[in-house]
């Protein structure tokens, strides 16, 4: 559990406190990553495929600590969790 609230702060802390100190938004990827959304046809696959692979592991780290309790108790759970992270590191 110490493990999986230790990422989910370093998360928060590398991609949204530089904000706070500069004028620029955290990590360049969030702007980036919007960008495209509004303008999808636009996108080359290959980096449509590097921003799914970000939001999935973002998505990841962020539900992981509040999962705790049902990943032990729910197979679909763990196993929709390892598929999807596995499929995305397939996909790196």
């Amino acid at each position: 559990m110490g493990m999986l609230v230790a990422a989910l702060l370093l998360f928060v802390a590398f991609h949204f406190l530089p904000s706070l100190f500069r004028e620029e938004k955290g990590w360049m990827i969030w702007p980036e990553l919007w960008n495209s959304a509004k303008y999808p046809k636009s996108m080359i696959p290959e980096i449509a495929v590097f921003y799914a692979l970000f939001l999935n592991f973002s998505f990841l780290v962020i539900v992981s600590p509040f999962m705790k309790n049902v990943w032990p108790k729910s197979l679909w759970a763990w196993w929709g969790g390892v598929i999807v992270s596995g499929l995305a590191s397939a996909a790196s």
